[in-house]
């Protein structure tokens, strides 16, 4: 049987590494953002930031354990216990990425340009990562240790 202490100890390690993630989420936040702003400038961001199928990777990695969750068999709905506000950012980008995405089907079959790719898939990142930073802030809160009346 573990002692308390250890589960107090697994518990700070498990808090760490949500908080590890959730920065990795605003990291990653706050480039596609920036990809966003230079595409809509009409800058390719690739020339700017080699290796950006790194990018892709922290993405992927940051979005498996929202995955696993979601395929679970009890879901617990993480996400939908987020805060109002919070909630209705991921509504706002959806929304954002919805007509990006009809907006670049429309425009591409006559301009497709790197800008204009670029603020299709940056769009679609910023949801991703929203999402992303949402989840871990949420399991983060649900680990904080509770005051005792």
């Amino acid at each position: 049987m573990a002692s308390p202490a250890a589960a107090t100890d697994s518990r700070g390690w498990h808090r760490f590494f949500l908080r590890f993630l959730l920065l990795l989420s605003l990291v990653g936040l706050a480039v596609s953002v920036w990809a966003h702003v230079e595409s809509l400038l009409g800058i390719d961001p690739g020339s700017r930031l080699r290796g950006f199928w790194l990018f892709q990777l922290l993405l992927f990695g940051l979005m498996m354990p929202i995955a696993a969750e979601l395929f679970r068999k009890q879901p617990d709905g993480g996400i939908l216990r987020s805060p109002r506000w919070m909630r209705a950012t991921l509504y706002v980008l959806l929304f954002y990425y919805g007509i990006r995405f009809y907006v670049f089907l429309y425009w591409s079959v006559d301009h497709l340009s790197s800008a204009v790719t670029w603020r299709m898939f940056s769009s679609g990142w910023m949801l991703l990562f929203s999402v992303a930073a949402v989840y871990y802030e949420v399991r983060y809160a649900e680990m904080r240790p509770r005051p005792r009346p």
